[in-house]
């Protein structure tokens, strides 16, 4: 066994809302390690219920601690985590990661309990920090990453997304899946995946332009149904929750997936997709048919705004009647 990594994955809402969601965010960053032989512990309230003990606990003897965080709650419940760990681990790396540090790095990077920020997509980047904190090595080397120098902010160049065929499935087995399972309407033992990274548009609004360029990564067809069918196998899934930012990007790419999961006679149910109007309606019924025989359940569609002087506002490049004609094909 190689070194242990702790990662801690906040809740994103407020005490009264538990959130059960796997952290696949943080499953994504550690499969190339966990490959490797690396000892992960991933930490989350819904499966450590005195999180911040077990945090402290695992800490011991660590080569890092990680905190993910989206705008929110993730960054008042992540820093009160650090702000421990650097009392009692005065020279534990803190290294924070997700879409907050990634958005506005350079002022995530001023806060005291951040040492190390890893922008953007981490699967191959976190890795090379780890095996660069191990040796003792130049972070300025790691493409991908803001780090403090002699108290000084140095903010090194981003990273070009990976396909995600590069490396290895979700490593699931390192959290309790049990109590991560959630029950959907239209799957009782649902799971959340992700099979693509990123999106190829512009909305205003959007984290994905700020951080990921414009750019779009994904699993092969093959791939996404080898990694469906394996979790079902496992832990007895009957859906998924499929979490990418645009999943319906490559039209050949899902039409290759439903086919498969057909001729397999995979009967697992998927929803919770993101999808923008412009694409889906050039969809033909055919494709719309096969889909719905492949167990596609639920669409999420960001109509944003029914006035076309304000979806081109926001740079949507979206028109409201291709909202109408995608919801009457639902």
């Amino acid at each position: 066994m190689k070194g242990k990594i702790v990662l801690f994955f906040p809740n994103p809402f407020s005490a009264q809302r538990p959130y059960n969601g796997a952290p696949v965010g943080l499953l994504g960053i550690s499969r190339v390690l966990d490959a490797e032989g690396y000892d992960i512990k991933i930490i989350h309230p819904q499966s450590h219920k005195k999180y911040e003990q077990d945090i402290l606990a695992e800490c011991d003897g660590a080569v890092c601690f990680g905190v993910s965080s989206m705008t929110g709650y993730q960054i008042s419940e992540g820093i009160q985590a650090a702000k421990h760990v650097r009392e009692r681990y005065p020279h534990l790396p803190i290294v924070w990661g997700g879409w907050h540090p990634s958005i506005l790095p350079l002022e995530t990077i001023q806060n005291e309990y951040v040492d190390i920020i890893v922008k953007g997509q981490g699967e191959r980047t976190f890795p090379e920090l780890v095996h660069c904190l191990e040796r003792g090595g130049n972070l300025r080397e790691i493409a991908g990453i803001t780090f403090k120098e002699n108290g000084m902010a140095v903010d090194n160049p981003s990273r070009r997304l990976e396909s995600l065929d590069n490396f290895p499935p979700l490593p699931y087995h390192l959290i309790d899946v049990e109590k991560f399972i959630v029950n959907e309407d239209y799957g009782s033992r649902t799971l959340l995946y992700y099979t693509s990274y990123g999106c190829p548009h512009r909305c205003g609004f959007c984290v994905e332009e700020i951080v990921n360029k414009r750019q779009w990564v994904s699993l092969s067809a093959e791939r996404i149904v080898d990694e469906i069918e394996d979790m079902h196998k496992k832990y007895r899934i009957d859906a998924v929750v499929i979490t990418d930012t645009n999943f319906f990007v490559n039209k050949d790419r899902v039409r290759k997936m439903c086919e498969i999961m057909i001729v397999r006679g995979l009967k697992i149910r998927w929803g919770g997709v993101n999808g923008r109007t412009t694409t889906l309606v050039k969809y033909e019924e055919p494709l719309w048919d096969l889909m719905e025989r492949a167990g596609i359940a639920t669409l999420l569609i960001g109509a944003e705004s029914g006035n076309q002087d304000t979806l081109d506002y926001m740079m949507k490049d979206i028109n409201v009647d291709d909202v109408y004609e995608v919801a009457r094909i639902c």
